[in-house]
């Protein structure tokens, strides 16, 4: 499977979740935003969805989230197809 990803734009160096990436989209909710992204972990490239919270006491990233393998992706896009909503 080609990595058509491969030339997707990231950060430079090594991101962590709590760090920015390249945002996709986002989902703009009243106390919490869910955020679509790339990052670089290590050297390699992930789909990170995170929730980004807004507040008076705290804003920022969440825990609540998950980092998919950006060249897995495509088999996972696929799964997600099959939800029937």
């Amino acid at each position: 499977m080609e990595d058509e990803y491969a030339d997707a734009k990231i950060e430079e160096g090594e991101a962590t979740p709590t760090e920015s990436g390249n945002e996709i989209g986002r989902i703009t909710g009243a106390t919490a935003d869910i955020v679509v992204r790339i990052i670089d972990f290590k050297g390699n490239k992930y789909v990170d969805i995170r929730k980004y919270l807004h507040g008076t006491k705290y804003s920022g990233w969440s825990r609540k989230g998950i980092s998919l393998p950006i060249n897995q992706f495509g088999e996972i896009m696929e799964m997600l197809k099959m939800i029937q909503v």
